[in-house]
């Protein structure tokens, strides 16, 4: 159970990664051609991603604590 629950925090992390880069060349472009609404919404983009990677952390954290725990059940 938690190691699935992994696997799939796993490909989660694969597609923020994916995304991160994405903004990372979405804002290099924009801050060359000086769009400033448009930069505005990346930033908030930005944000929204962070919050996304924390809540990954975050319950990666918690499933490696629980498989932790498990382990120690069964030896």
């Amino acid at each position: 159970m938690v190691v699935r629950q992994l696997e799939i925090l796993s490909e989660k992390i694969g597609g923020l990664l994916s995304e991160t880069e994405r903004l990372k060349k979405k804002n290099e472009e924009l801050i060359l051609s000086g769009n400033m609404p448009e930069i505005q919404a990346l930033r908030e983009e930005n944000k929204a991603l962070k919050q996304d990677r924390q809540f990954v952390r975050e319950k990666i954290k918690d499933l490696l604590d629980r498989l932790e725990l498990e382990n120690k059940e069964i030896f």
